[in-house]
Parts: C-alpha cells; sequence; structure tokens
C-alpha cells in the first residue's frame, strides 16, 4: 500500500527521524531521576545501544524494497505469526500515539494555560494530525527542515542565554549512580528516546531513491541524539540537583532566563518548539497506525481510517488524563519500556537474520 502523496527522499527520512527524537526532550526527566548528573554518559549508553536494532531494521527494510510491513513480516515469520507480530507493532503504535496526545494536553494544562480546557488541546492537538496524515506524508517530508530547525535553534538560543548560569562542577564526581540505576536509566533512555523510532518501520518503505537506508537512519538518530545531549547538558549545568525534583527540567530551566525586561519568559518558545517536533512524532505514529491498520484489514487505502482513528485516540487520551495528568508521564516510564522491548530488541534483528540465512530479497541495491 504505497501512495505518490506518501514518498519521501532518504534526507527527508533523516530529518522526520531527527524531529521524532526531538519531540522526546522533555522527557528526559524521567532517566534523571534515577542518574542525576550522570544522565547524559546514560543517554549515550542508550544511543549506542539502540543503534544496532535501528540499523537492523532499516536493512530489513532495504532487504524487501518497496514492500508494507505485514508483506515483510509474512514473508519471513509465515501467514500466521507474520500478521500477529504485525498486530501487536499496531497495539504499540495506537497506545504510544494516545499517550504523546494526553503528553501534550498535560504539558499545556499544567505549564502554558492551566486554566484552559483540558480537551480542547487534546481534541485540536489530535485533529490536526489528523488533517497532517491525510495529506499525506511527502508534505510532511517537505517540511522536515523546518521542524528540526526549530527546535535546534530555540535549543541553542536557551544555550546561549543560559551559560552564564551554567556551573559544570555539577557534573561531578561521575559515575556516582550505582550500576542497576545507570542500566534502568539507559533502557528508559533506549526505549523512550531512541527505541520509539520502530514506528519508521511503517515509514521506511516509502523511501523512493537508490542507496541503503543506513545513512539516513544513522543521520536521523545522531540529529535527534545530540539535539538530547545538548538540552541534557545544559539541564545538568544549569540546575544541578534540582534536576532531580523538577516535572519537567527541559522546560523549566528556560524560566531562569531572565535579562532585565529584554529576554524573560522565552518558555513560551520552548512551548511553540515542542509543540512542532510532537506534532511530527505524533502525526507520524497515527500515520503508522492507519498504514497498519489498513494492511491489516485488506484495504487499499487508508485515508478513511484516519478520522475514526483521531476519534478513538482523543477518547482514550481523555480517559487516561481523567484522574491524574501524572498517569501518562508514569504509564510511558512503566509500561511502555516493557511491552516495546520485542518490537526493538527481538522482531527486526531476528526478522533480518531469517531473511539472510532464507535468502530472501537481496535488498534495495541488487533488485
Amino acid at each position: 500500500m504505497r501512495h505518490a502523496k506518501d514518498a519521501i527522499s532518504g534526507w527527508q527520512l533523516a530529518l522526520l527521524m531527527g524531529a521524532f527524537v526531538q519531540g522526546s526532550i522533555l522527557l528526559i526527566g524521567f532517566a534523571a531521576d534515577l542518574t542525576s548528573h550522570d544522565t547524559w554518559l546514560a543517554l549515550l549508553a542508550g544511543f549506542v545501544v539502540t543503534l544496532p536494532f535501528v540499523l537492523a531494521q532499516a536493512k530489513l527494510v532495504d532487504r524487501f524494497a518497496g514492500q508494507t510491513v505485514l508483506q515483510i513480516m509474512r514473508a519471513v515469520f509465515g501467514r500466521f505469526l507474520g500478521p500477529a507480530i504485525v498486530a501487536y507493532y499496531l497495539y504499540y503504535f495506537t497506545f504510544t500515539c494516545i499517550v504523546n496526545v494526553a503528553d501534550v494536553n498535560d504539558f499545556y494544562t499544567l505549564f502554558l494555560q492551566p486554566d484552559s480546557p483540558r480537551l480542547l488541546f487534546l481534541a485540536g492537538f489530535a485533529v490536526v494530525c489528523g488533517f497532517a496524515v491525510r495529506k499525506g506524508l511527502s508534505n510532511l517530508g517537505l517540511l522536515s527542515h523546518l521542524f528540526v530547525a526549530t527546535a535546534a535553534i530555540v535549543l541553542i538560543v536557551t544555550l546561549a542565554l543560559l551559560a552564564k548560569d551554567m556551573d559544570f562542577s555539577n557534573f561531578l564526581p561521575l559515575f556516582e549512580v550505582s550500576l542497576p540505576d545507570f542500566l534502568r536509566s539507559t533502557h528508559i533512555i533506549s526505549a523512550i528516546g531512541f527505541g520509539e523510532l520502530t514506528v519508521f518501520l511503517a515509514v521506511m518503505g516509502s523511501v523512493r531513491g537508490g542507496g541503503t537506508l543506513a545513512k539516513p537512519v544513522l543521520l536521523g538518530m545522531v540529529i535527534g541524539g545530540a539535539s538530547l545531549l545538548l538540552a541534557t547538558i545544559r539541564n545538568t549545568a544549569v540546575l544541578g540537583p534540582l534536576e532531580c525534583i523538577l516535572v519537567s527540567p527541559s522546560f523549566q530551566v528556560t524560566r531562569m532566563i531572565d535579562y532585565g525586561r529584554i529576554f524573560n519568559r522565552l518558555d513560551l518558545l520552548v512551548g511553540i518548539a515542542h509543540t512542532v517536533v510532537v506534532f511530527v512524532k505524533t502525526t507520524i505514529l497515527l500515520y503508522a497506525t492507519a498504514v497498519t491498520l489498513a494492511e491489516l484489514l485488506g484495504l487499499k487505502e487508508y485515508r478513511p481510517l484516519v478520522w475514526p482513528l483521531v476519534g478513538l485516540v482523543v477518547v482514550a487520551a481523555a480517559g487516561m488524563i481523567r484522574e491524574s495528568s501524572i498517569i501518562p508521564a508514569i504509564t510511558t516510564k512503566s509500561l511502555t519500556i516493557i511491552f516495546q522491548i520485542p518490537l526493538i530488541y527481538i522482531f527486526p534483528p531476528l526478522a533480518l537474520g531469517i531473511a539472510r540465512l532464507g535468502r530472501l530479497p537481496t535488498g534495495r541495491a541488487g533488485r
């Protein structure tokens, strides 16, 4: 199920992946609870751990160039197990999309507009993402450089304005955290910061042009990883021990910017940049959900499913935050990083290994 409106270039894939990872900047606080000033080391470890598995996913799509997720899994695992694995992916895409919409709602109602109705931001954001999905992936790819640039410029500006408040002694002593906490923090960053890139399994097949997918995938992870690393270093250098007790260090650190009446309250710019990259993240998740569901149902077109899925996401996200706005964060930190383990660390390399042993399609260049 490939459409002309879904075709993107390798460069656009890299930028979309970079923006996708940038959308996790505010979630660094999940790991900071465990590793404090050593969080930047856990982030580097999470990048190194996840990179081979994301590259395995890219090589798998290369090997089955032009085929959908369902076609790949059915060819590798068979006509029964293959669709079951794809259904697992579908559940993960849908659930992660719901959590991200709930997180956006919490971000606005907790930090920017606390007196506004929750359903206003939740429904409005989901509808905008729905329109973007219906317009096609290629349109999102055309704007990908603007998404990445917006987040990167805001990050660089905040780094420059907070330079006078940085104290690099906050990083000492190194490796003070216990090994179990370091491993847990590394897994959180690996699963949330980079592991969610498994959603691009439903996107990589739309890349047009020669060459392999390894280079754009690596570039996308480096762009996103560098943004996360700079944000982590900024937070630790400015906040020190406070980083562990703040709800969202990456957002609240910008409230410390104060240059008289000229530069202050720049947290609004951070809010705009965060909204932009989370829009990219949620749109890709919604796109992957619609495409994967259409494949499982045997439909030739995924667009009729977009608005029903938007309604489902809004209702589910509203139910998730009804009792407490902390529920999405707890769910992401505890439950999500567990059930996504097979999707990140098992299925892609296993499928690639089976394809190589069975001498299945030889790749994009060979075809």
